[in-house]
């Protein structure tokens, strides 16, 4: 969920509520949500301590600012 940095909900994530309603509707699967703030900000940093250039390669920040997003997921998955 594209969150504001104040956490609310702008333009962009009632886009994302708007899609995650049709998924729920047109399919039988759980949608979940989850807060990306700093996701892109702690891959360009993990990035860059791996000795990558994040702005020369969007693709590999935006890949790893999805994984790091998809792992607090699931740990706070572990942890319930």
């Amino acid at each position: 969920m594209p969150l504001t940095v104040r956490g609310q909900k702008g333009s962009q994530a009632q886009e994302v509520e708007k899609f995650c309603e049709a998924l729920r509707e047109g399919m039988d699967l759980e949608v979940a949500t989850w807060d990306e703030r700093y996701s892109t900000v702690e891959a360009e940093s993990r990035l860059r301590q791996a000795g990558r250039k994040p702005s020369r390669d969007r693709g590999r920040t935006d890949a790893a600012a999805a994984a790091i997003i998809l792992q607090s997921y699931l740990d706070s998955m572990r942890h319930q």
